[in-house]
């Protein structure tokens, strides 16, 4: 029973070191979606690729992830999207983020829920979307984008 309670407050206080460090990088990664978004709003590919570090993967829906190998790739994938009906929208809210890190200093994940909108605010879509960013050359970037499914309310 002794060795149940040590291992029982072994994990609480692992756990509350872990939050402790999990949200370091919490406003920095939050900013850095935010003007990320900012330009995606706007349709500014080249800005776009300034978030990213490649190679970086970007994997959507049902369909196979998509591997970004340069920019000049990145450029011809988001002049595609960009004329595409998924592109079809005025601006994005966010609804929700969460920044969990995964490596100390190195990786986190921020786990957003954001609504696409038309000029006059009406929902167009609502997606979730898990944004992995590693820190390279001191400064925090995108290597993966992947959609998973929204709870129904």
């Amino acid at each position: 029973m002794n060795k149940i309670l040590i291992i029982l407050s072994l994990l609480i206080a692992n756990q509350s070191n872990t939050e402790e460090t999990a949200y370091k990088h919490q406003d920095v990664i939050i900013g850095l979606w935010d003007t990320y978004i900012d330009a995606v709003d706007n349709k500014k590919i080249q800005e776009m690729f300034s978030y990213f570090y490649l190679p970086a993967t970007l994997h959507f829906d049902q369909s196979d992830p998509v591997v970004i190998e340069s920019e000049e790739n990145f450029k011809e994938i988001f002049n595609v999207w960009k004329d595409s009906p998924q592109a079809n929208f005025h601006h994005t809210e966010r609804e929700g983020i969460t920044v969990n890190e995964i490596i100390e200093d190195f990786s986190c994940v921020a786990d957003v829920v954001y609504k696409r909108l038309d000029k006059e605010n009406n929902l167009i879509s609502r997606t979730r979307s898990l944004y992995h960013f590693v820190y390279k050359d001191e400064k925090w970037k995108i290597y993966m984008i992947s959609n998973v499914e929204t709870d129904h309310d």
